[in-house]
């Protein structure tokens, strides 16, 4: 009986095997039919079967492809780049400008870009009628739109290099008629600056640009005027007053740093531009050597203790560089070239005016150089040479004339003003320095 049961077991296993076998069978010749049938390889060519293919059939349309591509080209030679154009600009304004500038006819055709929306991007192209009158636009004014000038480029690389030098040309020449206004208030309109120089005549000022006019107004700009005299007499002006602030009024350039140098040591003096010009003209000996005098000041109209003065050539710069500033009560005005510190005394008369310096200390507020000329008045006549007083006023440095007579301030009482008793001690610490 389990002999039995076991054969009948492996003969059902058996069967069941074939029965797959042959449905497997069946789906793979089902899948060929239904399959579409492989695309063959290329053969790649060899020496034999290299003479049989034949050459491409080129397109039909290929003259009139390269025809238009040199077309392009040749009108891009052409072209003109119109850029930081305003929305009243107008295709008849650009044709009219560089009709009357260049020759009739000039402009064949100006394109504007535009969105998808219709709105206008702020540039367009002008398509000219040669290369030759290209490049003669390229060296004219550009156009101008309510009196600000549109900005044109070359669309090809000869063209942007001719572009480029014109520019370059353009404002060298402008910048002989261009002042720099600083330190402008917010409120300031281009009416303030045409009232000021209105003493000019009619037509000085050609244009005014501010830089960040609007929310972003960054306080300074810049004013052309017809020609480079008319810019020297507002230079010799004083500055506009606008909201009771005075602006900063320089030259443009590298030529305002050309003859120029700058002064310091103005603070709490009664310096004024027309002292130090009064000064160097009759120290030069030359009647109006000095071009410009300005002393900066802030806001509230206090002068800063700085400022610059230029003269008429660099011969009558060098010689002023090589005098001796003016004083102003005890102090004496520093001048600096740009770029260049002042000159330092030699060691040898630093050493010397130490040697006759004393140091008055703890000066009250309302002390004067002439309560120290009277206290050292019995020394003999006039036997201080200089004094130099600290921004505070509380520290002195008195010089004497001689040696001989420090040591007998020195053995003298101190000075006494207002029941203050000053002190009095020689200038060690000068000494160690040195």
């Amino acid at each position: 009986i389990f002999f039995r049961f076991s054969a009948q077991t492996m003969g059902l296993k058996l069967k069941s095997k074939l029965k797959n076998k042959n449905q497997k069978k069946e789906k793979k010749v089902d899948n060929e039919v239904d399959e579409p049938p492989k695309k063959r390889k290329k053969e790649m060519p060899t020496k034999d079967n290299k003479e049989k293919q034949e050459p491409p059939t080129p397109p039909s349309n290929k003259g009139n492809w390269i025809e238009a591509v040199e077309r392009r080209k040749e009108e891009k030679e052409r072209s003109l780049f119109l850029r930081k154009c305003p929305e009243s600009i107008t295709a008849q304004l650009v044709e009219e400008h560089y009709n009357r500038v260049v020759g009739p006819g000039t402009v064949q055709k100006v394109t504007w870009a535009t969105s998808h929306d219709g709105k206008f991007k702020g540039y367009g192209f002008a398509l000219l009628a040669s290369l030759d009158l290209c490049r003669q636009a390229l060296r004219a004014d550009p156009p101008k739109v309510n009196g600000q000038a549109i900005a044109v480029y070359g669309c090809s690389k000869n063209t942007q290099e001719i572009a480029a030098k014109a520019v370059n040309e353009r404002k060298g020449s402008k910048q002989d008629n261009c002042l720099f206004m600083g330190k402008c208030p917010d409120s300031i309109t281009n009416d303030d600056l045409y009232q000021h120089y209105g003493a000019l005549g009619e037509g000085a000022i050609v244009n005014v640009i501010w830089i960040g006019k609007g929310d972003s107004f960054k306080g300074y700009g810049f004013v052309y005027f017809k020609d480079a005299d008319t810019k020297f007499q507002a230079l010799m002006m004083p500055p506009p007053q606008v909201a009771g602030r005075t602006l900063d009024v320089k030259e443009t350039g590298k030529k305002r740093t050309e003859f120029e140098l700058f002064m310091g040591g103005l603070h709490g003096t009664d310096a004024s531009a027309d002292l130090i010009e009064d000064y160097y003209n009759t120290q030069l000996g030359v009647a109006r050597a000095v071009s410009n005098c300005r002393i900066f000041t802030n806001n509230s109209g206090e002068s800063r203790g700085c400022g610059y003065i230029s003269f008429k050539s660099k011969e009558l710069m060098e010689k002023a560089w090589n005098l001796d500033p003016p004083y102003f009560g005890p102090f004496q005005m520093k001048l600096e070239r740009p770029g260049q510190a002042a000159p330092k005394k030699s060691e040898e008369k630093s050493n010397a005016n130490i040697e006759k310096e004393i140091i008055v200390r703890f000066c009250p507020a309302l002390m004067t150089d002439d309560d120290l000329h009277q206290h050292y008045a019995s020394l003999g006549k006039d036997p201080i040479a200089k004094i130099q007083w600290t921004k505070k006023r509380d520290i002195a440095f008195v010089q004497f004339k001689s040696p001989r007579l420090k040591e007998e301030a020195l053995a003298m009482s101190p000075p006494m003003v207002d029941f203050n008793l000053c002190k009095v001690e020689a200038n060690y610490r000068r000494e160690q320095k040195q």
